[in-house]
C-alpha cells in the first residue's frame, strides 16, 4: 500500500490520469498538517507522504499514518487523505476497534 500511495499521481483533477486534486481551501491543508502534528504526539508514525506540495493550490501528498488503535485522534475526522493503519492479532479485534469509534 505504500508503494501504491508514493505512485499517486496529483495534480488538476480534469487531466486523465490524475488520482488526487487538491484539498478544497487553506483551511484543509492547515488542518491536514496540524492532524498530523497530533498524530506525531500520540505517537503516530508516517510511514508515508505527510508533507504540503509546494506548488499553487493546495495539494498534499496521500499520507500513511501507523497509531495505536487507541490514540484519541483516530475517533476524529480531519477531512483529508490520511489513512491509519493498526497492528492487531484476530479479525475480531480489528472489528472490534473499529466499532469503538462514535
Amino acid at each position: 500500500m505504500v508503494k501504491a500511495f508514493q505512485s499517486v499521481k496529483i495534480g488538476d483533477p480534469n487531466i486523465e490520469g490524475t488520482l488526487m486534486g487538491p484539498l478544497h481551501t487553506k483551511n484543509a491543508v492547515n488542518d491536514y498538517v496540524k492532524g498530523l502534528e497530533e498524530i506525531k504526539k500520540q505517537g503516530g508514525k508516517i510511514l508515508t507522504g505527510g508533507k504540503v506540495i509546494d506548488r499553487p493550490g493546495n495539494y498534499v501528498e496521500p499520507t500513511i499514518v501507523e497509531i495505536p488503535h487507541d490514540a484519541a485522534i483516530v475517533k476524529h475526522e480531519i477531512f483529508a487523505p490520511i489513512l491509519y493503519v493498526f497492528k492487531f492479532k484476530t479479525l475480531d479485534e480489528a472489528i472490534q476497534w473499529n466499532n469503538e469509534v462514535p
